[in-house]
């Protein structure tokens, strides 16, 4: 995968251009060519949510609120963006109280 992955991003860029409608993702598009390699790579990663949606439902606490995540919300747990390895576990910790004090899950 690592060997196609340049290739599979130069050609998912092009069909994110001509498929992606939500303005906010068209911001982090626009991001992607003035961005590093890493940023770039980061930034494609996340826009797959875009062009892909996601499908499920989620449950609060109780389980009786049905909802759709959003793009942000599909995009936050899919990839996990730390400044380094040593802030893993405060951001983790992060994320799960605010989706506590939401009362949904993770």
């Amino acid at each position: 995968m690592f060997d196609r992955w340049n290739s599979f991003k130069d050609k998912i860029l092009i069909y994110f251009k001509r498929h992606i409608h939500n303005e906010d993702c068209k911001r982090q598009l626009l991001d992607v060519e003035r961005a590093n390699v890493d940023a770039q790579d980061y930034l494609t990663l996340i826009l797959l949510n875009a062009v892909l949606p996601p499908t499920s439902r989620i449950l609060n606490q109780n389980g009786k609120r049905n909802q759709k995540p959003t793009i942000a919300d599909a995009q936050l747990s899919m990839v996990l963006w730390l400044s380094s390895l040593n802030d893993y576990e405060r951001r983790i910790n992060n994320i799960v109280r605010e989706k506590y004090l939401e009362g949904t899950t993770i």
